[in-house]
């Protein structure tokens, strides 16, 4: 546990150092499961919680956001399970910022030997 732990770092070390000043980085594999859908369409809390593997996806937004990514909040209609309508919310990411996240996606899975969540 303690050498994966270290080879993470190591890792995220790397992708720190090669990775432009412009951009944050992606440091864990649950935000790289995210980041490789937003980057092609809005999620919605409850996709994120299964694309990320987690139950407060809201969370790993929260950080994401003090991380310096920009990613807006919206709501759309929809039906519930029960044929309710509902407003559902949704995350995007900024448009300025898709290719920072393409390009961290990509130093993501360099500094993991091509490895990818």
């Amino acid at each position: 546990m303690e050498a994966s732990r270290n080879t993470q770092d190591n890792a995220t070390a790397q992708a720190e150092l090669f990775h432009s000043s412009k951009c944050p980085v992606i440091r864990t594999a649950k935000e790289y499961r995210f980041f490789k859908v937003l980057v092609q369409r809005p999620v919605t809390r409850q996709e994120l919680d299964e694309i990320a593997g987690v139950a407060n996806s809201p969370d790993i937004v929260l950080k994401l956001r003090k991380a310096g990514w920009v990613i807006d909040t919206g709501r759309m209609s929809s039906i519930d399970q029960d044929g309710s309508n509902s407003n559902a919310g949704y995350y995007t990411l900024a448009g300025h910022q898709k290719e920072c996240a393409l390009e961290a996606l990509d130093l993501y899975r360099q500094a993991r030997g091509g490895k990818h969540a």
